[in-house]
């Protein structure tokens, strides 16, 4: 199937049929996902959102013209416009050529000399939930962005985010985390973010009031959602 049959069977049919299965799914007629990508419930993508072979999470947003490749993006997390998030392709430094024709059997510049792959070019990159991605933040092939992680806006990540990181610059670095080492561990232990939607409700309002957290205040939370 042609770029242009598969962008017009996105904007015409495919998208609609995917907002029949899933809960409040919407994209815009000006985005394109390919056949090989997945989307949870409340997911919506914005004008120019160009995805292939990415898995989207529940109640994720990917704003306007931002690209992704052989991705998975979590749970809740949130992507900035003009984002790209691999897909990008890498190539090997160590060899005697960086070229394609010498590792890759798919004509990336119309000529091979092998008939396999003998270099991982595209290997997959995951954003985990709860992550907030800057604008025009830029997440190499094959990184690792643990969940709670903030990237700030014009940040190259070329290195795996540790888990509530927050990075910045180019390439990016650690600036701070977002709550001590003891508040990280029970929230990585709880994952609030694969809860049903009702447990949630619960802890909304209380999530989005306070803005300094100690482990005993979020074992409360932890209590209450089991109620």
């Amino acid at each position: 199937m042609s770029d242009i049959l598969a962008k017009v069977r996105w904007s015409l049919f495919e998208r609609c049929l995917i907002a029949a299965r899933k809960k409040c799914f919407w994209a815009s007629t000006w985005s394109f996902a390919d056949k090989n990508c997945q989307f949870d419930a409340y997911v919506r993508l914005y004008k120019g959102v160009f995805l292939r072979s990415v898995k989207v999470g529940k109640a994720s947003y990917i704003s306007r013209n931002t690209q992704a490749g052989f991705a998975s993006i979590g749970n809740y997390c949130s992507i900035g416009p003009e984002v790209i998030i691999g897909g990008l392709g890498k190539h090997p430094v160590n060899q005697l050529s960086t070229h394609p024709a010498f590792y890759s059997p798919h004509l990336r510049a119309g000529i091979s000399f092998v008939n396999s792959e003998t270099f991982e070019e595209l290997p997959h990159t995951m954003i985990g939930s709860d992550v907030w991605i800057g604008v025009r933040a830029i997440i190499l092939d094959g990184v690792t962005v643990g969940d709670g992680a903030v990237i700030a806006a014009g940040a190259l990540v070329n290195k795996n985010v540790p888990p509530y990181a927050v990075v910045a610059g180019v390439p990016a670095r650690v600036i701070r985390y977002r709550f001590d080492e003891q508040v990280i561990d029970v929230l990585l232990n709880w994952k609030w973010w694969n809860l049903p939607e009702e447990n949630v409700q619960k802890i909304s309002a209380v999530l989005e009031q306070k803005e300094v957290w100690r482990v005993d205040e979020i074992k409360q939370l932890i209590a209450q959602c089991s109620v």
